[in-house]
């Protein structure tokens, strides 16, 4: 593991202060941070973290993109929007696009 991987997992899950205080420290002593707040060890808080990209609803990290997880969860966002009642008890559902914004990255076809 790099450095600077290290340190983004550090601030993801302890936060930019922890990061920033033990950004001069050893990848070793960085991921001991990391295992210790995921498993409340040695006085550190227990965090449950999931990466961004596997949370419910999903994000990137970064603007880039090129998440799929992210895209498709995007393009049925709308699914998920309340419905209008129409008074008499039925549920008039909301018109969702046919062709949401188009997906960034293609799918590769196996060989």
């Amino acid at each position: 593991m790099s450095a600077l991987l290290a340190a983004a997992l550090v601030a993801d899950i302890a936060g930019e202060a922890v990061a920033a205080a033990n950004a001069g420290e050893k990848v070793k002593v960085q991921t001991q941070l990391v295992r210790d707040y995921l498993d409340g060890a040695n006085g550190r808080p227990k965090t449950q973290w999931l990466p961004r990209w596997m949370a419910f609803p999903p994000e990137p990290y970064t603007a880039r993109g090129g998440v799929r997880s992210v895209s498709f969860a995007r393009q049925i966002a709308p699914l998920f929007e309340p419905v209008a009642d129409d008074g008499a008890g039925f549920i008039v559902p909301e018109t969702v696009a046919a062709n949401p914004e188009a997906d960034p990255e293609p799918l590769r076809q196996a060989a």
